[in-house]
Formats: structure tokens, sequence, C-alpha cells
């Protein structure tokens, strides 16, 4: 049935526990959680209506029905039944929903920074330094356009596992990120040259098994010194071995934290350290903080949004 008009939305609230359902205008189910990753959200907007996007990671929002506008770029941008609006979070941005008829939305967060061991480093750097790419965001894709078209379908897919669905949803940001036929992979293989091999080896392990090779393994793999190793690093990543490795502890450190149950001793261990201790005085020299407090001051953000959206679903549903 057509999403705009009147048809419920099609999300199981089963499939995503902790999620809380809030109430559209017709007064239909859909699903509220900005701070959940790779969770598919539907709600309606009513004639002229407006919604923010999330401004703290990538956000992918396909116009399901209707038309409306792209606001807070340079200039308005025209949206039609089956665009995806791409934000990158660096700006505020709202869509507005056309004076005739309304729009019917769906969309989703994807936070590159709160995984680790999911995606290589060109493929991090690609996200975490959108400001580099070609185009300036954000973008507002053709239906005709890959990643538009796989979105729709996975909106209009049965439901799944909770992994089916954000396995789906992730191919989503490939396809938008990085375009069929563009490689960020490297040489070749069979290149003799050390930089070469590396910069071939770096795009193709992830993060967390890049990080788990020693400057040695790597400079056996690429076939030469390790002091070659660390420059060849440097001149062709913009930075050294050791400060790539700091990047990656941080990531993985605030990524285990967050995990419900986490102990301060288990994720200092997953993290390189032996001793608490001096985990919580790296962690403290990085982020200004104990990660005993960085764990309250999450909840505490996530509580506070929890509130936030409990409001706004009661102004929904109020007459």
């Amino acid at each position: 049935m057509d999403p705009l008009n009147g048809a419920p939305v099609g999300i199981v609230t089963d499939l995503f526990p902790g999620c809380r359902p809030s109430v559209t205008d017709a007064g239909h189910p859909c699903i509220v959680g900005t701070a959940s990753q790779l969770l598919l959200n539907r709600f309606r907007l009513l004639p002229g209506e407006e919604w923010t996007l999330p401004e703290d990671a990538w956000i992918c929002c396909l116009i399901e029905a209707g038309e409306g506008y792209l606001l807070g770029g340079s200039h308005p941008m025209p949206c039609g039944r089956g665009s995806l609006v791409v934000s990158c979070g660096v700006a505020s941005l709202q869509v507005r929903a056309s004076q005739i008829g309304g729009a019917a939305l769906a969309w989703f967060r994807f936070d590159s920074a709160s995984v680790f061991g999911l995606l290589t480093l060109p493929e991090r750097r690609r996200l975490e330094q959108p400001a580099s790419g070609a185009a300036t965001f954000p973008w507002v894709l053709p239906p005709e356009h890959a990643a538009s078209v796989q979105f729709r379908h996975s909106v209009e897919a049965p439901r799944q596992s909770a992994l089916a669905e954000r396995s789906r949803l992730l191919g989503v940001v490939a396809a938008a990120m990085f375009p069929s036929g563009e490689t960020i992979h490297g040489h070749a293989r069979g290149r003799q040259d050390a930089g070469d091999r590396l910069e071939e080896l770096v795009g193709h392990l992830t993060d967390g098994e890049l990080h788990a090779l020693t400057a040695d393994q790597l400079a056996e793999y690429c076939r030469c010194e390790k002091r070659r190793l660390l420059l060849l690093f440097r001149e062709r990543f913009g930075e050294s071995l050791p400060g790539q490795r700091e990047a990656w502890r941080r990531i993985r450190a605030c990524n285990l934290l967050s995990q419900p149950g986490a102990s301060i001793a288990s994720v200092a261990k997953a993290c390189g350290y032996e001793d608490s201790d001096a985990f919580r005085a790296w962690f403290r020299r990085q982020f200004g903080k104990a990660p005993a407090q960085w764990i309250r001051d999450r909840d505490l953000n996530r509580v506070t949004e929890e509130t936030i959206q409990g409001d706004e679903s009661e102004m929904a549903s109020s007459p």
C-alpha cells in the first residue's frame, strides 16, 4: 500500500528491541531511534512540515512518497519521490514536505567512528573526511542512482533478521560512497615496489586486522626494512604508523566501552594494556576524562535523547 496515503508504516518493532515506537500524524507506528545505527526509521510529514536531520553521523534519507525540499545548504534542493538525501552531519539540514500532499520518509544513520574492525583505512578516511571528496555535501541522489535503488529495495523487501536488515542498509552506504567501478584498494597485484605493496595491503585489510600487525610484520610483507616501512606509511597515508595506531586504539576503546556490561579491565586488555591504571591514564589524556566518567556521560546523553524523543512522540500523538 502507498506509504503516503494511509498505509501503516511497514517496520517490525520486534526486530529492534529497545527502540520506542512513536506515532505519526495518522496514528501509525514508526521507529524513532536516532542513537541507533543502521536502523530503519519510517514516518510521514504533513504538507509543509519540516524534519531536521541528525547531525552526529552520516544520514541516508529516502523520499518514499510525495515531494519536498532539502533546506540548510547553499540553496534549496528539490527532492522528488525516490530521491536519496545523503548528509555527512556537517551542517544543520531540514527536509520540508511539499505543500501538496506531504511526504513519506525512510532514513537511517551510520557512524563510522563507532565501529572498529569493519572498514579499511581508505574507506574510513573517505567516510570521516568527506570534505576531501570531489562533490560538496549534502547530496540529493536521483531515483535511478544505485544507492537510491538499493535503499528502495531494502524498504520494500520482506522483513528479515536484524543482521540482514543492517547488512542491506550498509550496502546503501557503500553504493552512495563507493560507486561501482571505483576502487580505493591501491595498486594491482604483481607490483614489486614496497610502497605499492603497502597500499594494496592497507586497502584490503580492515583497521582491526591492520592494527593487529606489528611494524616488523608489515615490513616483511612489503619486503623492506622497518625504517623504510615507517617512511612509506607516512608518505602514502599522510600520518605516521604509530599515530594511526593511536587513532585506532581510541576508536576501539570507545567502541568497547559502549557495549553493555563492558568492564574497564577487559577494555584495557583489548586495547593492549595489561594494567587498568595505565589504560585509565591513557584514556584521560586522549579524552580529558576517565573511562567511567565517559560511560556515565554517554548514558546521560542517551537518557536525555530518549526524553526528547518521548516528548516529540507525545506532541505528535496529541490532537
